[in-house]
């Protein structure tokens, strides 16, 4: 579309001029074009008598899902290997597991009560060539992990004793 009264050399013409540029070629993605993950978390370690070292990281990324919800499902992981149920979603981005046990507690819990609760703790693993399940990572009771799965269909998770309630949340690509 021609814009009118155009003076050469003019700035807000030549303003106008780069904005119809951007409008009809978008330099790439854009939060009007595709989703974005964000990512900010600060790890603290603080060994004996020293004080606390942070380790902060940062990070954000365009995904190539325009307008897929990310799934989010609370479950009860037993003690066999069960697939990761991640619904319409086929390719994720991210994955986040939560272990819910040990949080909102209604007493405060006898020392064999918190011994269950410190021994439900959540194992993800890999479905190998061969039909087993190699385990990758562990998530104690009230902690969580994030990362990027490379084949979410193989992906299986247990928990070590009894069962542990979860939080999965998965992105899509």
């Amino acid at each position: 579309m021609p814009l009118p009264n155009l003076v050469p050399g003019d700035p807000e013409t030549k303003a106008r001029m780069e904005l119809e540029r951007r409008e009809a070629d978008p330099p790439g993605p854009s939060p009007r074009t595709h989703a974005r993950l964000s990512v900010v978390e600060t790890v603290y370690h603080q060994a004996v008598g020293e004080p606390a070292r942070a380790v902060p990281s940062r990070f954000s990324r365009w995904l190539r899902s325009t307008e897929e919800e990310s799934f989010q499902r609370s479950v009860r992981v037993g003690e066999d290997w069960t697939p990761v149920e991640a619904s319409w979603v086929v390719e994720a981005s991210h994955l986040m597991l939560e272990n819910r046990e040990g949080r909102a507690l209604v007493a405060v819990p006898t020392d064999r009560e918190r011994a269950e609760t410190e021994a439900r703790v959540v194992e993800m693993g890999v479905l190998a060539e061969g039909g087993g399940v190699v385990p990758f990572l562990r998530v104690p009771p009230g902690e969580s992990c994030r990362f990027t799965p490379a084949e979410l269909s193989r992906l299986r998770v247990r928990c070590l004793h009894g069962r542990a309630r979860c939080l999965l949340t998965v992105v899509p690509a």
